[in-house]
């Protein structure tokens, strides 16, 4: 999320955009379901803060069928 100041008077100006909180954040709509919400007051925001970027780790296994023929002969 982002912060942009504004002035109306005497014509409108966008500033720069600033970003609002340091980290990786759950945002937007999804199937459906909202991923933050902000309180009444709008002072406050609730969010899901990610632990890291990207998914789980895959693993890449070459040459599987040489190994299983070495630990489990089939002759």
């Amino acid at each position: 999320m982002r912060v942009v100041s504004v002035e109306f008077e005497p014509n409108f100006k966008a500033g720069n955009s600033t970003g609002l909180f340091e980290g990786l954040y759950r945002t937007g709509l999804v199937d459906g379901f909202q991923y933050y919400g902000i309180f009444p007051d709008g002072q406050r925001f609730l969010m899901i803060k990610l632990e890291r970027q990207g998914g789980d780790p895959i693993n890449v296994v070459l040459n599987w069928f040489s190994e299983l023929n070495r630990l489990v002969p089939t002759n």
